[in-house]
């Protein structure tokens, strides 16, 4: 895409702004006002209104790459935000910024400019993937599934391709500090929505405290990936104010990861800070201890804050899931796990080679009811890949998982440099995250997974090409831009 002149992309924005043309607005405004009139539906008002914007914002994106990228994460509040069953006007709108968005990119990047995307064997795997992976909506329309329905699960699982764009543009310390500041922002109003509904749902007359764990269990995944980025960037950053915003953010994140209620990710972020612990010296490993007290704090006074008389019953459900987690598989929520996995396997075999589809239901036994429940998700993603793409293509997945997590471990070793060790141990830790946790839900296919995902495969592959220009001789890992 077509880099502007000026550092400052909103002044460059508005000094092109006589391009995209005013004197087609009225025109356009008074076609969209028709087309809402005449259609009497807002759904379809709204795919009116968008495909007319579509004009000026394909300019944008093609004039101002790193705008539709801030963009895209800055809307990360809404994507988060929302979701579930149906088609809201808000996916509909994101879908055509992200969908839309990255096939014009790679459609302008590889037929026009003729620019390289691909940086290893990786990369190839995962556009092969996707690419092979649409054969698995046509298998699970051939099983029954409503064609839209798996086609929808197949364009969110696919958006971790938007790794390509942005580490096409984001790679200097300059560009990738600027990024990683909106992805905190973003995630902070992420925080504070997800506070309000838990405020709401919470303080509605709540008396048991199985009532209080199943209230609200959204983007457990971006929260620990926050919390743990916030704690490793606090140790390799310098200024008061800086550590200071950054204790408060992992502190504030943390706070949402443990009104999830979500044990594993609570278990992975503790797994996550003894890790970091190792890699730090001795002077920052006490600091490390008053950081996770001072963390601590900011989630019991956050607690106070929206639970209020619910508080007691808040941290008797928290103790009881640490309890229900030493019991191991005698854990009632475990068994039916092994339940769900035991007929997923069997439908596995029928289907080895091409699996069953996207958004394929399949049927098991529950043992916490005893009635046979029909379900569209495995709580276990590598089991998940296998039942909707078959075998081989899991293998393919899964080689491209392993790549960037080898390289995650090695560049957190070989990169000296404060901000880029930063990246490569976080995007290790937020890599451990996925794969510890994918056991128990399907993190990869979840919105806030694919987020972390991409901004994960960014992190390692910034922290790469650093390394590869530090070394004496060594060829850049991507082409200048």
């Amino acid at each position: 895409m077509i880099e502007a002149d000026s550092n400052n992309l909103f002044q460059s924005f508005f000094r092109e702004r006589a391009k995209i043309g005013y004197w087609a607005a009225l025109p356009i405004v008074l076609f969209v006002a028709l087309a809402v009139y005449l259609s009497q539906d807002s759904l379809v008002a709204i795919i009116i209104f968008s495909a007319v914007l579509a004009l000026p914002l394909i300019w944008a994106c093609l004039k101002f790459p790193k705008l539709w990228v801030y963009s895209i994460v800055l809307s990360g509040i809404a994507y988060l935000s929302t979701g579930g069953k149906g088609v809201s006007a808000t996916d509909v709108v994101l879908g055509a910024m992200y969908v839309g968005g990255l096939a014009l990119w790679f459609a302008y990047i590889i037929l026009v400019k003729k620019e390289k995307i691909v940086c290893n064997t990786a990369d190839w795997l995962i556009i092969f993937f996707y690419l092979t992976a649409f054969g698995n909506v046509c298998i699970a329309a051939i099983n029954g599934v409503v064609f839209f329905d798996s086609f929808k699960e197949y364009l969110g699982f696919s958006l971790t391709l938007l790794y390509f764009p942005i580490r096409h543009y984001f790679h200097e310390k300059k560009d990738l500090g600027r990024l990683f500041i909106a992805l905190a922002i973003m995630l902070l109003f992420v925080d504070l929505i997800h506070f309000y509904n838990y405020y709401k749902a919470a303080t509605t007359n709540l008396v048991y405290a199985y009532q209080l764990a199943r209230t609200v269990r959204t983007n457990q995944a971006i929260f620990t990936a926050g919390a743990i980025l916030g704690v490793t960037f606090y140790f390799y950053s310098k200024g008061f104010w800086i550590r200071l915003l950054l204790a408060a953010f992992a502190g504030i994140t943390a706070a949402a990861l443990v009104s999830t209620f979500s044990r594993a990710f609570w278990l992975v972020l503790l797994l996550q800070i003894v890790i970091l612990f190792i890699f730090l010296s001795n002077k920052k490993k006490i600091e490390l201890v008053f950081l996770t007290g001072i963390i601590s704090s900011i989630i019991l006074v956050l607690a106070f804050a929206f639970m209020k008389d619910n508080t007691r019953l808040l941290f008797g459900t928290v103790a009881a899931r640490f309890t229900s987690a030493s019991a191991g598989t005698k854990d009632v929520s475990v068994q039916a796990r092994f339940a769900e996995y035991d007929a997923t396997f069997k439908k596995i075999w029928e289907n080895p080679l091409g699996g069953n589809g996207f958004f394929k239901n399949f049927a098991y036994l529950d043992p916490l009811t005893g009635y046979t429940l029909d379900a569209s998700v495995n709580h276990n993603a590598y089991i998940y890949l296998m039942y909707r793409t078959g075998l081989p293509m899991t293998a393919v997945y899964l080689l491209f998982f392993i790549i960037y997590f080898l390289k995650s471990i090695k560049y957190t070793f070989l990169v000296k440099d404060d901000f880029y060790k930063a990246l490569a141990l976080g995007g290790f830790l937020c890599f451990l995250l996925v794969a510890i946790t994918n056991f128990v839900t399907p993190v990869i296919s979840f919105r806030d997974g694919v987020f972390v995902m991409v901004f994960s495969v960014v992190a390692i592959s910034s922290a790469e090409r650093y390394y590869a220009k530090s070394v004496e001789g060594a060829p850049p890992l991507l082409d200048s831009q």
